[in-house]
């Protein structure tokens, strides 16, 4: 157990050296558009390995960010192989912010009116393990569907309480807090 702490501590540091530092920062502000931060973050940034099929030119915000995301979880992979006992509590941890982060995705979709584009990004490894149904997610249409995918979790009964009335926006920021509120406590 103390020589898996010890590992996950040596990895984690090692990648906070290659974390953005605040002149990067100030530098991707500078940037006007996604094309230009694509840019910025595949030359001269840690990112460039997982940027590097990206055409800067085409990238979309979205696609932008999916890569990321998934970066993000590879790390997070990563430090979990380190021991069963660190690795499962992070996996758990891993797996409700990347289930919650789906579902705020699709409120955004459902505010927008656009049932349409939905794309899960959620890693193969931990899709496995999710409760959600992610089928139903991809195709929902409306905030009962998005419920109907939430079968059996404990995010439908979080959700539940902020259905919007017709005609009306889901307060978007409510639930973000009562998910995160959930995610927090569990942590």
């Amino acid at each position: 157990s103390n020589l898996s702490s010890n590992a996950v501590l040596a990895k984690a540091r090692g990648m906070h050296g290659k974390c953005l530092t605040k002149q990067n920062f100030n530098e991707l502000l500078m940037c006007k558009s996604v094309s230009e931060i694509a840019y910025y973050l595949k030359n001269r940034t840690h990112y460039s390995g997982i940027l590097s099929t990206v055409n800067e030119i085409d990238v979309s915000r979205s696609e932008l960010e999916i890569i990321l995301k998934q970066k993000l979880f590879e790390d997070c992979a990563a430090l979990g192989k380190y021991g069963s006992s660190v690795g499962e509590r992070f996996a758990d941890y891993l797996l409700q912010r990347s289930e919650i982060e789906q579902i705020m995705h699709s409120l955004i979709l459902i505010n927008s009116g656009r049932s349409d584009g939905y794309t899960v990004y959620i890693p193969d490894y931990l899709q496995k393990r999710t409760g959600i149904d992610m089928e139903a997610l991809g195709r929902m249409k409306n905030y009962d569907d998005l419920l109907k995918a939430l079968d059996g979790t404990p995010y439908r009964k979080i959700l539940e309480p902020f259905r919007p009335e017709p005609g009306q926006l889901l307060d978007y920021t409510k639930v973000e807090n009562a998910l995160y509120t959930y995610l927090y406590g569990a942590v």
